[in-house]
């Protein structure tokens, strides 16, 4: 079934509300929800009704992936349409991480449109009309917005399917099959929709500065070792949207590998006033403790933390750490089910390996820095861990060989200059060594 939405942007809508329970379409389901670019769970009255169904999977399956993808990156975008509350809602927990968008009777406004577009536009680096040029009061009438039904059948879950990432094609078996003029022909359950009724005309492609622009570019940084930037671009998150809690949490982060730790922990109470219950929040302000040696300050917040539901990598993580600067043998515990989570993701075994750094457990720290070079072997900042703990460690040979991997792939990244000077320093001093041994033996 084709429906007028976004102009050129594909839709998956599971319009019945409950699928046939046949393989061909669990796996259909299951491979445009693993594809994706956003997920638009639709909720109301009558999924709250419903205790079980399929549509529930298919959330769960969302959620599931939304584990995988950095923090403050849009995926899942819940939507109401009647007066179901946040609290109330029969969703999972991943849900409540994200703003939800109210739409009383389905109804799509202007401004959630807009929003919608640019969304999508800035994760696919397609940029659309409707996505920058703001209607004026001269210019063209809007086609009549879509509305949802405010009474389905069946639940409304639209695992809504924006067009995959860039390159991505599906394989000869899956593409649609198409009509005389070259259109796809609908199928009985789903609609493979392009909405708008045409094909988004190429045209040039212009940068969006929202708060998706911000939170790409904020992640970059940090991925990359610029704290200092990437502080500045978490606060442009918050211009735009002062309720995005992932941002306010990477500020405080940031300003704790920064060593700012009384700066630290005044963003960290001011957050906490705005989202008192906030597990990585109150995880942060337990690693800000932490390193102002107030560990008795530090434990209390990490266990607020973990109480409050807090069973995220970050969580853990800031756990360990709490529990390596008390002398606590549980901490490596915690790393372990840090890492269990993250589910092989180098970023979290580069903040471990950081973490045991900063606690002088070298051994351990290159570990984990070893771990997260395989997983992300572009990675200056993840070659430069390793070259620095092999230095804590003497092994001179081996630190070079790690450094020069970073300087190959990022030559300006921080701390490198400093890194290669002191590996040089003991690899020298290491040659002089070998040769005064070599004299008197």
């Amino acid at each position: 079934m084709r429906r007028p939405a976004f102009r050129g942007v594909e839709v998956w809508f599971d319009q019945e509300g409950g699928l046939e329970h046949g393989d061909e379409w669990d796996a259909k389901i299951r491979r445009q929800i693993r594809e994706c670019i956003f997920f638009i769970p639709l909720i109301s009255a009558t999924t709250q009704a419903r205790i079980e169904g399929y549509f529930r999977i298919e959330w769960d399956l969302a959620a599931e992936r939304a584990q995988g993808i950095a923090h403050g990156v849009p995926f899942i975008l819940p939507i109401t349409i009647d007066g179901t509350h946040e609290a109330d809602a029969l969703v999972p927990d991943r849900f409540r991480k994200v703003q939800w968008t109210h739409l009383p009777d389905g109804v799509v406004t202007p401004d959630v449109r807009m929003r919608l577009l640019k969304l999508w536009s800035q994760r696919t680096g397609t940029v659309l009309p409707d996505a920058v040029r703001p209607a004026s009061a001269g210019g063209p009438a809007h086609r009549p917005q879509p509305t949802i039904p405010n009474r389905p059948r069946e639940p409304v879950v639209a695992p809504t399917t924006l067009p995959p990432r860039p390159g991505f094609r599906p394989p000869a078996s899956t593409l649609p099959e198409r009509n005389e003029l070259g259109a796809p022909k609908p199928t009985s359950r789903f609609g493979s929709l392009e909405l708008g009724g045409a094909r988004a005309e190429p045209i040039k492609r212009e940068i969006v500065k929202d708060e998706a622009y911000y939170v790409n570019e904020a992640n970059e940084l940090y991925f990359r070792g610029r704290y200092d930037l990437a502080l500045r671009s978490y606060s442009k998150i918050l211009e735009y949207n002062a309720a995005n809690v992932d941002a306010w949490t990477a500020q405080v982060r940031m300003l704790v590998e920064l060593e700012e730790l009384r700066e630290g922990r005044l963003w960290a109470e001011k957050a906490l006033e705005r989202f008192p219950n906030h597990p990585e929040l109150l995880a942060a302000k337990a690693v800000v403790y932490s390193r102002t040696a107030d560990l008795d300050s530090a434990l209390a917040f990490s266990d607020a933390a973990i109480e409050e539901r807090g069973n995220t990598p970050y969580v853990w993580l800031a756990r360990g750490d709490v529990l390596l600067a008390r002398g606590e043998d549980r901490a490596s515990y915690c790393f372990d089910q840090a890492l269990t989570l993250a589910r092989s993701d180098w970023v979290h075994c580069w903040q471990a390996s950081r973490i045991h750094s900063f606690h002088r457990n070298f051994a351990v720290a290159v570990r984990h820095g070893q771990t997260a070079t395989e997983l992300a072997p572009d990675r200056a900042v993840t070659w430069l861990q390793v070259g620095q703990c092999q230095i804590a460690l003497g092994l001179a040979a081996r630190a070079s060989a790690s450094l020069a991997q970073a300087r190959q792939l990022d030559p300006e990244c921080p701390g490198l200059a400093t890194a290669l000077t002191e590996a040089n320093r003991i690899s020298a001093g290491g040659s002089l060594l070998r040769r005064i041994k070599g004299i008197f033996s």
